[in-house]
C-alpha cells in the first residue's frame, strides 16, 4: 500500500513539472534571456567596439602594461590651493595719475582674468604715477616703489 502512495505522489509531481515547463515564459524571463545572449555575443567580440574597423582603445597596448601605469607617480594635487592673480607695477603705468586701483579696475584693464582668490602686486618694473592700490598682498619691492612714487598700498581681506 505504501508503495502505491509513493508512486502516486511521484506521478503527480512529474505531471506538475511537465505542465509547469510547458507554460509560456513571462516577458521578464525573455528579457533575461536576451541579456544572456547579448553577454555571450560581447564575450565573442561580436558587435562590440573592438569588432569595428579603425577602432583604437586609448591607452591599450595589446596586453603590454600601458605606459601610464609603468611610469612612477609623484606628488599630489592640493584641493585647498588658492589661485592668486599676479600684477607687476610696470602694468600699473597704464592707469591715470591719482587713480584708485582695485580688483574691478584691474579686471576692466584686462590685467586679471578668470577666477582669482586674491591679487598680489609684485615689484617688477618702474612706477612713476601716484596711485592708490587696493590688493590682497604686496611684495616688499612693490610697496617701496608705490610709496616712493607718492602712492599708497592698502591690503584688503580675501
Amino acid at each position: 500500500m505504501s508503495l502505491m502512495i509513493i508512486f502516486g505522489i511521484l506521478a503527480f509531481v512529474g505531471f506538475f513539472l511537465i505542465v509547469l515547463f510547458m507554460l509560456p515564459r513571462s516577458s521578464a524571463e525573455g528579457v533575461l534571456l536576451d541579456e544572456v545572449t547579448r553577454q555571450a555575443r560581447i564575450t565573442q567580440n561580436v558587435g562590440t567596439q573592438t569588432a569595428r574597423s579603425g577602432v583604437r582603445i586609448k591607452g591599450f597596448e595589446g596586453g603590454q602594461m600601458p605606459l601610464h601605469r609603468r611610469l612612477p607617480k609623484r606628488g599630489f594635487t592640493n584641493i585647498f590651493k588658492k589661485q592668486i592673480a599676479v600684477v607687476n607695477i610696470s602694468d600699473l603705468e597704464r592707469f591715470d595719475n591719482g587713480a584708485t586701483i582695485d580688483e574691478a579696475a584691474l579686471r576692466k584693464a584686462g590685467l586679471v582674468k578668470g577666477h582669482a582668490d586674491g591679487i598680489k602686486i609684485l615689484g617688477d618694473g618702474k612706477l612713476t604715477k601716484k596711485l592708490t592700490v587696493h590688493a590682497n598682498k604686496f611684495s616688499e619691492a612693490a610697496r617701496k616703489h608705490i610709496e616712493a612714487a607718492g602712492g599708497t598700498c592698502q591690503e584688503t581681506e580675501e
